[in-house]
Order: C-alpha cells, then structure tokens, then sequence
C-alpha cells in the first residue's frame, strides 16, 4: 500500500542525499526517519531499528545527545525495542523522556 511506496521514496531520496552529500551529512536525518517510521508502520522492525541507529547516529554527531530530535529518534528507537522485546527499549525511553522534561 502506500506506506510501501513512501518507503521507496524515501530509500532514493536517502540514496541520492547520500551520493551528493556522503554517508555522514546532517541532511540524512530526515529520510532515515521517515525510512524507519514507515518500515515501523509495515511491522518491519529490524528495518527501523537499522534506519533510527544510523539517523540517531547523525544526530549525536551533528545535533547533540542532548537535542530533541535526537530525543525524538531515541523514544522511537525505544518503541521499535518494545516490539522486538529487546532490554534496551526502557533505556531509550527513559533517556528520551529526560530529554524532553527539560526541553
């Protein structure tokens, strides 16, 4: 359905901000966001957990741990692991909360 097809475009619009940019450039992030919304949104978890890593990554990087959108990424890191079960969703969440509360 479509959010089949906003995965598509969003895997070239990351493949071409890539090819122009590089694979560390701070205009990454918006697509490998939406690339793990929409692979959250097709129940394709591990697809997201890889796309929120390397956007939270960047984010780090560019942003600070500190930042909310890096807190953003973070708690849907968080909620991509509640799926998955693994221990480490509690920790993105709460990291992700911290952040917020003092926005």
């Amino acid at each position: 359905g479509q959010h089949g097809q906003a995965l598509q475009c969003y895997q070239l619009c990351l493949e071409l901000r890539e090819a122009a940019l590089g694979p560390e450039d701070l205009q990454l992030i918006s697509p490998l966001n939406n690339l793990g919304a929409e692979a959250q949104q097709l129940l394709k978890y591990y697809e997201a957990q890889h796309f929120y890593l390397r956007a939270l990554a960047l984010e780090k990087k560019h942003l600070g741990a500190r930042h909310l959108t890096t807190a953003t990424t973070l708690g849907n890191l968080g909620a991509v692991y509640v799926q998955l079960k693994k221990p480490q969703a509690v920790q993105c969440l709460q990291g992700a909360l911290e952040v917020q509360k003092k926005e």
